[in-house]
């Protein structure tokens, strides 16, 4: 995911250090709307990284390994993603082959 300015909170932190009445308090605002936006991006992209993960393990059992060179995601939002999908659906950690390396390991899989 390409990394972008976020427009608001560009605007707010120009705004706080062009301006010439600087006042106490002025940065505040700009940290509050960075917090803000950040937290959205993440969330937005857990919730793709969820998504992804899910659609891939839905098929068959995979690995976190081969999951990784799948989807390009490192192990940190992996992990991260199957516990988010640990709360929505029914992922089970198997003991079996995995369905792209075909080594018998421990993998995801979601059961229905």
């Amino acid at each position: 995911m390409p990394w972008t300015v976020l427009p608001e909170p560009e605007l707010l932190r120009m705004r706080a250090r062009e301006g010439t009445e600087r006042q106490p308090g002025a940065c505040r605002e700009t940290v509050a709307a960075l917090i803000e936006h950040t937290g959205a991006m993440l969330r937005r992209r857990t919730s793709e990284d969820m998504l992804t993960v899910a659609s891939l393990i839905r098929e068959a059992p995979h690995c976190v390994p081969c999951i990784a060179v799948v989807t390009h995601l490192d192990a940190r939002r992996i992990y991260t993603a199957l516990e988010q999908l640990k709360t929505e659906a029914n992922v089970r950690l198997v003991f079996d082959k995995c369905r792209r390396c075909g080594r018998t390991t421990t993998a995801h899989m979601i059961v229905s």
